[in-house]
Order: structure tokens, then C-alpha cells, then sequence
């Protein structure tokens, strides 16, 4: 079996729609701070480490077992930091 891998830069993971492995829509990419994919859901912000993502092409999808609660955690940590550089 040969395996094929496709380089994609940070930059085409933005706006772009994020699934679960089961291909359920949770939001969509609006930021990469270092090497977290920051996604926005409702009124949530999420963080993803990249390595636990893949491009699927038609969307990004996450890799693995979702930790909701740490997801939730480094998101706001990215607002938090976000809005402090507004000011």
C-alpha cells in the first residue's frame, strides 16, 4: 500500500468547515494560534491541536477521541488572548 500525502499550508485550513470522524459538522476554522486550529461553534470558540486534524478535502476533519472540555478550554484561552491584543 502506498501512502500519499498532501502539504497544505496554515493558511488553507481557514474558513473552512470542521467535522467530527463521523463527518458531523462542529463549526468552522477561523484561526491558527501556533499550532492550535481555532474553530468557532455557535457563540464557542474550540481549540484543536493540528496534529489531530486531517484535510479531507470538501472539510477539516478531527482525528480521534474529542476532549470537549479541554477543547473549550484552549479556545477561550485564544479569545481571552485575542481580545487582550485589542486593547
Amino acid at each position: 500500500m502506498r501512502l500519499h500525502y498532501i502539504i497544505v499550508s496554515k493558511e488553507d485550513l481557514l474558513c473552512r468547515f470542521v467535522v467530527d470522524r463521523e463527518g458531523n459538522r462542529m463549526g468552522e476554522s477561523i484561526s491558527i494560534d501556533e499550532d492550535i486550529l481555532i474553530i468557532k461553534k455557535g457563540e464557542k470558540y474550540l481549540g484543536v491541536p493540528l496534529k489531530h486534524i486531517e484535510d479531507s478535502g470538501e472539510a477539516i476533519k478531527i482525528k480521534g477521541i474529542i476532549e470537549w472540555d479541554r477543547m473549550e478550554e484552549m479556545g477561550e484561552e485564544w479569545k481571552k488572548k485575542s481580545l487582550d491584543l485589542m486593547k
